[in-house]
């Protein structure tokens, strides 16, 4: 059956269209004549106004699945929408070709398990070559996706993260957070990857949250110079039991001393009954209440003296080993008294700094304990759970222990378990202008609340952004740090690098290890040799900074705040 047109006898709509066929035509027609080119050269000469866009640009890790080509068509619609309006909008692509999603694609084409591995077996050089012709291989691949869908966007002036003159913008960028020191080195906790031997961000932390299986343990600590007075507490990572180095309490709650058979049994008087319960102890006596305050400064027996002998040093310090008052302790869960692992917890880790109780942190790159950590040497951190639970049943000091499931967060990459530790890293100190973020976040038109209220919620912590990388593949960091003096400077351009170093570089020479490692600058305080810092930059960092790094600077003068932009709840 066929549907007569009224306005035109001779067209007709007939059961044999073939989408695909005329899709093909329409392709090739805007191919062979240029529509799309044409359409941006008329704009730039004739236009009512000029409207500016920053591509989110995809990582070229994979190939581009259905929630990539939604957002693509939202983007070309919205594009050629303004286009017919009689708007010029700098419709770019851009290219994000760094950091840990494609290098864990390297990885796993080369057969490597770690990046241990894989600097041992392919070197910095041979990787590096090897991300390109991954991100090449993919970028072929979202062009083809991208003709089928009939993408109107400006490829010529695309921008890729991996490049020189990108990566310079990135610098600039960065030099004047230094300028007024939102950027330094800091010595903080942080969410790191035993697999990926890197630190994340907190942003990239809420990424990866995932159901998995734990110990969790209900323990005693004894009171030193105490009979059978024992501290009970709870955790999920017996292996922090290791790094123990003080518990906390809240100061202002009711503490029980509670007589259970011949001990007694210091706990929050509210997790008395329900402890009791889980426990399973029926005969028991409460003896004393007392505020938390009045417990500060109790010393307690750190249950791992004899194996491990760097604790039996700390254990002569003053704080070491002592119960301590800290208002983030919640006593609705668990027992009331927290044990703190400053090298393996943020809370822990401020506790432990605003008392000056030195922060033990003996754990590798691989997140394996060192010979500082005596008989648990050589034991990758969650591995040390079972010893860890073992060694407190053999000394009777183990109460309970079972398996949980619980969300835990992980590598939103490798899907590794996450381990907090304490270490050296560079920062943006965002939170030193958190007020300015939330408020021009606040300006911004959003479309849906719920995203919106997200990434409101999300800037308001205001948490320092760990910036650096212990990576190979990413944007350096271009701070070079003298070894004799501690002076640092950070360098914004290839041109300064160049005419700063003492070497002359190769003729291959990029932005990327091992090359600008190779380059050593003389320091300007002491005449020292200056060494970059050896990190990568985040490579949410890349992205993140295009609306600056992927226009010059009058182009982002002219299209910055730009009109819209779509891109995924990450």
């Amino acid at each position: 059956m066929a549907v007569k047109f009224k306005a035109n006898s001779r067209r007709w709509l007939t059961l044999g269209y073939n989408p695909l066929e005329l899709e093909k035509e329409i392709r090739e027609f805007w191919e062979t004549n240029q529509i799309p080119q044409k359409l941006r050269q008329l704009r730039e000469k004739t236009n009512i106004g000029t409207l500016g866009y920053v591509e989110g640009p995809p990582t070229l890790n994979g190939v581009q699945h259905v929630g990539h080509a939604r957002g693509r068509v939202m983007k070309d619609l919205r594009y050629r929408m303004k286009a017919m309006q009689g708007f010029y909008v700098t419709f770019r692509a851009g290219w994000d070709c760094q950091g840990l999603p494609v290098e864990l694609e390297v990885e796993r084409a080369l057969g490597v398990k770690n990046k241990k591995e894989l600097l041992e077996r392919v070197g910095e050089e041979r990787f590096i070559e090897e991300c390109k012709k991954t991100v090449m291989k993919y970028y072929r691949e979202w062009r083809s996706a991208d003709r089928k869908l009939g993408m109107f966007m400006d490829y010529d002036k695309a921008y890729w993260t991996y490049l020189d003159d990108y990566i310079e913008r990135e610098w600039q960028y960065l030099k004047r957070a230094w300028e007024q020191s939102l950027l330094g080195e800091g010595y903080y906790v942080v969410a790191y990857c035993p697999h990926c031997q890197t630190s994340l961000s907190n942003a990239e932390v809420g990424l990866g949250y995932e159901e998995v299986e734990d110990p969790s343990i209900y323990f005693k600590l004894k009171v030193r110079d105490a009979e059978n007075e024992y501290f009970i507490v709870w955790t999920t990572m017996p292996f922090t039991i290791i790094t123990d180095m003080m518990i906390a309490i809240h100061p202002e709650a009711e503490y029980a001393k509670v007589k259970v058979n011949n001990e007694t049994w210091i706990l929050a008087k509210e997790r008395v009954e329900p402890i009791m319960q889980k426990l399973e102890v029926k005969d028991y006596k409460l003896l004393k209440v007392v505020l938390g305050k009045e417990l500060e400064g109790i010393k307690y027996e750190y249950p791992f003296l004899d194996m491990v002998a760097k604790q039996r040093e700390l254990d002569k310090l003053q704080l070491v080993h002592t119960v301590v008052c800290e208002d983030f302790v919640d006593i609705s869960t668990a027992t009331g008294v927290v044990h703190l692992s400053p090298g393996n917890g943020e809370d822990d880790f401020l506790a432990a700094q605003k008392r000056e109780v030195p922060i033990y942190v003996p754990f590798d790159d691989e997140c394996r304990f060192t010979e500082e950590a005596g008989e648990f040497s050589g034991l990758f951190a969650r591995d040390a759970d079972s010893k860890v639970v073992d060694k407190l049943r053999k000394m009777g000091l183990l109460l309970s222990v079972e398996t949980i499931r619980h969300e835990y967060p992980t590598c939103w990459r490798s899907h590794h378990k996450l381990v907090w530790l304490a270490r050296r890293e560079y920062f943006l100190w965002t939170d030193r202008v958190n007020e300015k973020v939330v408020k021009a976040a606040e300006n911004v038109n959003y479309f849906f609340d719920s995203p919106k209220n997200r990434f409101l919620s999300f800037l308001k912590e205001g948490k320092p952004w760990c910036l650096s990388r212990e990576r190979v593949w990413g944007a350096p960091l271009p701070i070079w740090a003298c070894g004799k003096c501690g002076a640092k400077t950070l360098v914004a351009s290839k041109k300064e690098l160049l005419e700063k170093a003492l070497e002359t570089p190769s003729q291959d020479f990029e932005l990327h290890k091992p090359w600008v490692d190779r380059l050593t600058l003389k320091c300007e305080k002491c005449g020292g040799e200056m060494k970059r810092e050896p990190f990568v930059l985040d490579c949410w960092h890349d992205s993140g900074a295009s609306p600056y790094a992927s226009f010059t600077d009058d182009e982002f003068k002219k299209y910055v705040p730009v009109d819209f932009l779509v891109e995924a709840i990450d």
